[in-house]
Order: structure tokens, then sequence, then C-alpha cells
């Protein structure tokens, strides 16, 4: 976790990451050694990170598909935003889940 403070004295939080299709994480405040989120793999290309210090507000998510070939034909797309967590899913074009690509995110928000 990366902490900020705002021009009116708020801490916000982000905290980011890249995960690999198999549900492990490959960097980010996650990795090596800190242990900002945790992935949970739900199914094929459903992803829900949970964070470990959740946040005051729900935070604003992004993500992103992280892979090599042919990646501009996947997409990923986040629900299900509360204060501890969030849910992914990785899709192509027509909507047919993937777990072979991996995404990145980052959720910001105000720190608890």
């Amino acid at each position: 976790m990366v902490t900020f403070k705002s021009a009116h004295g708020e801490e916000h939080q982000h905290i980011y990451g890249a995960v690999k299709g198999d549900g492990t994480s490959i960097w980010g405040t996650q990795h090596p050694s800190n242990d900002d989120y945790s992935v949970e793999k739900k199914s094929a290309g459903h992803y829900k990170i949970t964070f470990t210090n959740e946040f005051k507000y729900e935070p604003g998510v992004i993500g992103s598909i992280y892979g090599d070939d042919n990646s501009g034909f996947f997409s990923v797309s986040v629900c299900r935003v509360s204060k501890s967590s969030f849910e992914c899913y990785t899709t192509d074009t027509r909507g047919n889940a993937y777990d072979y690509y991996g995404f990145t995110f980052l959720a910001f928000g105000e720190k608890k």
C-alpha cells in the first residue's frame, strides 16, 4: 500500500498489482514481501481481490489485461466493489471467460 495526503489533509491509499491467469500475484503492493491484498480465483476468468486494510469508502478501481499476444482482443471488467474487495472478469470480445491472460489493477481511495 502506498499512502498519500491530499491537499485537504486526508490520507489516501493506493493498492495495486498484477495477477496471472492462475490467480497468483506477479508484482505490486502484494509482492514480494507485502501483504496488502489476496487473490481468490473463483472460476475461469473470475477473480476476487480482498484488501488487507479496507478503505474508508468504496475505492475507485481500474484494471487492464496483462498479456502478450492478441491482448487487444481481451478485456477485464471490474464489479462488486466494496470497501474491502472487488471482483473482476477477464473475457474476449464475445464475453467468453478466459483465464490464461493476467490482469493489472489499481484501487485508490480514502484510507480508513
